[in-house]
């Protein structure tokens, strides 16, 4: 039943129709999917990820189709299954070839495409007749995965490619629309991703007549998933273990593809054990339970790599997943080529990798064979490994924050090219150049991104250049200024007004091309009538709006005009505010009023239908909803109902203050509900605390950012818990688990709660001697802070923290 016969769960790879019997749980969803079908030849199938999409049409739906459950006469059915990967309308007629011929050459994938291209859905129609007049086939295609297709539509930069998806979505909403043939077309699609299909002309009032959303399995359905596999193949599962597994269901994310992969460990631990087959809670506990348990199996996969297949996997799980602008994690399929010349390595050390990560029974990876091997298509089984396995997201961290690091550049390179921009200067320069010495960027790295990695390259060391330079003529200009005695007042009074006329006539250019750029996204946002994109906020558009406009140092951010001049100057340098005309100019004031105003209309409507949908749910849940939408207003007077909802929410709940916790969606909440709830933790292990400390800590594990930063310096040689912090400490400590009301100035240590007294900047790595790489999210005074790790360097000491 299994691939391999010896497990009856699949881990993170979907089920296919053979394991059929091994699927339970869906038997409703999988009538309800047929009754679908029935009524539209078109389903959109469309859950959060790891929901079990792929499965359900895979193990469910397909065997329903050829058991006849759908169409009377006929049980005979032609079924294609495709991902649009990164090429769809090839993917699809190579899909369809494939199950025509059992094969499919390059020749004939080429010849069907470009009549595909000519013709449109009569080339295919064409192709499967001779099966329907023949054997009354029917025809069922499903396209997995389907939000692939707004990546293919966006990475690339010609107006062909974007021709290209159109093209597909159109073939196969005409292929589900057409009588000539009972042409059946379901996709899978992520719920996050639903915001993206507008781009799709048909595509939206399609799904809208037929979509199916995924709902969650109930306990007892959940129940039958644990114990039903394991009893078809001679096993059992505890009832302990199946209660633990049922509890912590409703307590993680990727819960479905977690409690798989864990349900496969723990099978195989128990064979290995050669015992009864009787699966318990000391099994789950080897395993590292659901938490750990697929974090430590990729990891195990990467000790039996040496130091360069280590670095090797490393930069093929950075190229296999990627950010969106949206910050959503995803997957990125990549041709074996493009990793090969991406990692450096060469055939046979890129194949013992990724032989690592999909041998014994890992599933971690997967190939997509092509006749020519450097076509062949490498892809994550599942994104739930993206945020499940710590390393892995702590890679994807690291190379989303390079990306965008590495995107500024290219901008500013592009508005240098333009004449809209100086070299890069300042903070600027130092955080591009420190990252560039530190990440040491290759052609093969930044073509994921631009085909331009050799002109940023020679913009950055212009500006490098371009730096030294100044700096040598400020020092020039310095020593003269000591030299001339009497004149030093004279030269530094032209000194300071001529950067500053310059400066204000080069900003006041910026803010003039600044206004005319926002006054056309106005005018778009405007035309669109309030609809924004699924997962951003309605406020959004206009609140980028008015940032774009207060980003204008000049007319009013005083400190960025007068900063440069203190630099060069001996003393303060103070100039009236009549001069540095710290008022908007006119007509920035009235665009900028005009935008406040709409969006003051956005939030008055917002705030009618939140607390509509609110009031009729009656749950913690909606009124949660309604409070952090609420609380994220600009005008926080049109939160009329925001006390009262809180009222309501407090009413219903049994624990108040979790409650609020959960609204608020904090580390520094969920930690403020430890502290005032459970002064002193018992035990050191996650199962000594209580399950409410469990949760709140998931949560913050869930959430959380880390980072290092500076703590301050000890007062003693030796770093211990009991010496003192020097008066220039950052935090206090709030919390010591088991030491009651603990001195707030102890030396900080891994799992205290610590507070900040000042709004501090996290950075991403700690070297040995300093910490690198800036963060854009900052630690804010009066945060609460979990620490993960301390370092010292002499009497200095460092913390890695979760904020």
């Amino acid at each position: 039943m299994g691939q391999d016969g010896t497990n009856p769960y699949v881990g993170l790879r979907p089920y296919n129709d053979e394991e059929s019997l091994l699927f339970f749980g869906r038997k409703d969803q999988t009538m309800e999917l047929l009754q679908r079908l029935h009524e539209h030849h078109f389903v959109a199938v469309v859950g959060s990820s790891g929901c079990g999409k792929s499965s359900l049409l895979r193990a469910g739906l397909i065997p329903s189709l050829k058991a006849g459950y759908l169409v009377d006469d006929s049980d005979q059915w032609f079924i294609a299954i495709m991902k649009p990967g990164q090429d769809p309308l090839t993917n699809l007629v190579k899909s369809l070839l494939q199950n025509l011929y059992k094969t499919a050459d390059k020749d004939s994938i080429d010849q069907l495409l470009q009549t595909v291209e000519e013709e449109g859905v009569d080339a295919i129609l064409r192709l499967l007749e001779p099966l329907r007049a023949k054997h009354r086939t029917n025809f069922f295609i499903l396209v997995d995965q389907f939000e692939e297709l707004f990546r293919f539509a966006s990475e690339k930069t010609s107006r062909a490619q974007k021709d290209h998806a159109i093209d597909f979505v159109n073939i196969i909403l005409e292929l589900s629309r057409q009588e000539a043939l009972p042409v059946y077309v379901v996709l899978t699609m992520r719920s996050d991703f639903i915001g993206d299909c507008s781009q799709f002309f048909g595509l939206p009032e399609a799904m809208n007549q037929s979509l199916y959303l995924v709902p969650r399995l109930n306990r007892q359905q959940l129940k039958q998933v644990i114990e039903g596999p394991a009893r078809l193949y001679g096993g059992q599962v505890s009832g302990s273990l199946s209660s633990k597994l049922l509890n912590k269901m409703s307590q993680i994310q990727d819960e479905l593809p977690l409690l798989q992969h864990a349900l496969m460990r723990l099978w195989e631990y128990e064979m290995e054990k050669g015992e009864d087959g009787l699966m318990d809670l000391e099994d789950y506990q080897a395993i590292g339970g659901l938490d750990n348990a697929l974090s430590n199996h990729a990891d195990q996969a990467l000790k039996t790599l040496d130091k360069r297949k280590f670095q090797i996997a490393k930069q093929l799980f950075q190229a296999l997943t990627t950010v969106d602008e949206h910050g959503r994690k995803t997957r990125r399929p990549a041709r074996y080529g493009e990793l090969l010349d991406l990692t450096g390595a060469s055939e046979e050390e890129l194949d013992e990798v990724i032989r690592v990560f999909i041998e014994d029974r890992r599933s971690f990876l997967m190939v997509d064979e092509a006749p020519n091997k450097q076509d062949s298509i490498i892809d994550i089984s599942h994104e739930s490994l993206i945020r499940q396995w710590k390393r892995l997201s702590r890679w994807v961290e690291e190379e989303g924050e390079s990306a965008a690091i590495y995107i500024k550049l290219a901008q500013d390179y592009h508005l240098f090219k333009e004449g809209k921009k100086d070299l890069l200067k300042g903070t600027e320069l130092a955080l591009a150049s420190e990252w560039y010495d530190r990440f040491q960027p290759s052609g093969p790295w930044a073509g994921r991104y631009n085909d331009i990695f050799e002109e940023c390259s020679a913009f950055l060391r212009q500006s490098r250049d371009a730096e030294r330079k100044e700096k040598r003529n400020k020092k020039r200009q310095k020593a003269l200024l000591w030299s001339l005695g009497v004149v030093l007042l004279l030269v530094v009074a032209g000194f300071i007004s001529y950067p500053f006329i310059r400066t204000y006539q080069e900003e006041k250019e910026k803010l003039e091309q600044v206004l005319r750029e926002t006054r056309e996204l106005y005018a778009q946002i405007r035309m669109k009538g309030g609809e924004t994109e699924e997962g951003i906020s309605p406020q959004e558009p206009y609140l980028q709006l008015l940032e774009s406009i207060d980003k204008q140092s000049i007319f009013y951010r005083k400190n960025q005009v007068v900063a440069p001049l203190d630099e060069d100057a001996e003393e303060e340098v103070t100039l009236p505010d009549s001069v540095l005309a710290l008022r908007l100019i006119p007509d920035a004031a009235v665009l900028r009023d005009s935008i406040l105003h709409d969006l003051r209309a956005v939030e008055q409507q917002l705030d009618k239908d939140y607390w509509t949908l609110a009031t009729s749910e009656n749950t913690v849940e909606s009124y949660a909803h309604y409070i952090q939408t609420a609380k994220n207003y600009r005008f926080m007077e049109e939160a009329k109902n925001l006390k009262q909802a809180e009222e309501r929410q407090n009413a219903l709940s049994e624990d108040p203050k979790w409650t609020q916790a959960q609204t608020e969606n904090t580390v520094d909440a969920y930690l403020n509900y430890i502290v005032e709830n459970y002064p002193n933790l018992p035990g050191s292990a996650s199962e000594d605390l209580p399950p409410r400390i469990q949760e709140a800590l998931i949560q913050v594990d869930n959430i959380k950012r880390v980072g290092w930063l500076f703590a301050g310096r000890v007062l003693t040689k030796e770093v211990n818990d009991d010496s003192l912090l020097d008066g220039d400490r950052v935090f206090d400590l709030v919390f010591r688990q088991q030491v009651p009301q603990a001195e707030v100035n102890l030396v900080p240590k891994s799992r205290d709660f610590l507070i900040a007294r000042s709004n501090r900047a996290a950075y991403n790595e700690f070297t040995g001697n300093s910490v690198q790489g800036k963060k854009g999210a900052y630690i804010k005074a009066g945060d609460l802070v979990l620490v993960i790790e301390r370092k010292s360097l002499g009497a200095v000491v460092f913390l890695k923290v979760a904020y």
